[in-house]
């Protein structure tokens, strides 16, 4: 479901994870690859403190990273995506419950029982707008708020298992998130089934506004549903004005649908569904560690307002273990720590020691790692049991 991210800078010491990445700082800006995630270095004032400091993001494929930098082809779990934050933090510091989250790229692979370029051949319009050919394997949609992408994912990856696979994907800003009510600031926000449920939504939607039209033999058509289809099969439909598109635009749909020409669409619908609930399922293979990055029992939640007190007040406290002073004056005593300040309190109750669980759960026997020298060449291999049954 989760591909891409982009995020804020880091809150850790860059010094160390550069010695960790093996790489010098030694220019303004520098960027190295770890297996689909891109380090990018750059030598900035640290507003939290006004010094001259290096300070690191990371973007890229978090799904690629998983299969060490190989693919992102097959399905990608919650599961799996816990595990890519184990090791993140494990290796590299970062704790993603404080890391802040820019844009994210959703999506699924889905098995088809025959070629994918039936359903990019049946692609007309998404939302009266053309789409933009994509390096002969599929399209995509491009705003400024976010673009969206259908294509043959076997034949761009290029790898023997993931023949006739359909990639469905949407790559959006946390900004647009919020437009649709979805609220996601912290890379470790994305452990969540509720928000995959609505990326879900978001990826649904999306199928429904985009016209998907197969052609079919004339001989049972009048000569204006004739013309009708003409005119959406072929480009006729761009010169129309807005108001006259959308008039014809529906009697296209209705006569699709009445014909059975657009019923590929639905098929997609219920793959999409029943594809993200199965990556939706922690427990599916690869064992549950959803609790890593959280207090046990208790999954992230998309809107932080919702969340428990104390589940705040742990987030709050592990913040402060990376912010500055000058970062704590600014969010104010929050967890009895006193702080000098004109306008703060100090408080009178007692001291009240936290412990921050983010120890990983001691039942992770079903989970291995690869080190990462010998992992260079290697990925994971294509998924069979997960495609089986798709057809």
């Amino acid at each position: 479901m989760i591909d891409g991210i982009k995020t804020g800078y880091l809150p850790l010491d860059v010094e160390r994870l550069s010695a960790v990445l093996g790489v010098a700082l030694n220019r303004k800006t520098v960027y190295v690859g770890q297996n689909g995630l891109i380090f990018g270095f750059n030598e900035e004032v640290d507003k939290s403190t006004g010094e001259l400091r290096y300070m690191c993001g990371i973007r890229g494929s978090v799904h690629k990273y998983a299969n060490r930098g190989t693919h992102n082809a097959d399905s990608f779990r919650m599961s799996d995506l816990c595990r890519v934050f184990t090791e993140l933090r494990d290796v590299y510091s970062i704790n993603p419950d404080i890391t802040r989250l820019y844009s994210v790229e959703f999506g699924v692979n889905i098995k088809l029982p025959y070629d994918p370029r039936r359903v990019l051949n049946a692609i007309r319009m998404y939302k009266g707008k053309t789409f933009t050919p994509m390096d002969k394997i599929g399209f995509v949609y491009e705003s400024k708020l976010y673009n969206l992408k259908i294509y043959d994912k076997g034949r761009q990856c290029g790898i023997p298992g993931f023949d006739n696979v359909l990639r469905i994907e949407m790559k959006t800003t946390t900004s647009y998130l919020k437009r649709k009510s979805i609220y996601v600031s912290m890379l470790g926000g994305l452990l969540s089934t509720d928000l995959w449920k609505r990326f879900e939504a978001v990826l649904l939607e999306a199928i429904g506004d985009t016209m998907i039209v197969e052609a079919i033999q004339p001989d049972a058509l009048t000569k204006k549903e004739q013309a009708l289809f003409i005119l959406f099969t072929g480009d006729g439909w761009q010169a129309l004005n807005r108001n006259v598109l959308h008039k014809k635009k529906k009697q296209f749909a209705e006569l699709a649908a009445r014909v059975g020409a657009s019923s590929i669409s639905e098929e997609i619908k219920k793959l999409i569904t029943t594809e993200c609930k199965r990556l939706r399922d922690i427990e599916h293979e690869s064992g549950d560690k959803i609790n890593v990055f959280s207090v046990p029992g208790k999954l992230p939640e998309v809107n932080n307002a919702d969340n428990p007190p104390e589940v705040r007040r742990i987030k709050q406290a592990t913040k402060s273990t990376f912010l500055g002073e000058a970062q704590k004056r600014r969010f104010g005593d929050k967890i009895n720590i006193k702080i000098k300040a004109d306008n703060v309190a100090t408080s009178t109750q007692p001291t009240v020691t936290i412990v921050v669980a983010y120890a990983p759960p001691q039942n992770i026997a079903k989970i291995s790692y690869i080190a990462i020298v010998e992992a260079k060449e290697r990925g994971k291999p294509p998924d069979n049991i997960e495609f089986s049954d798709s057809g």
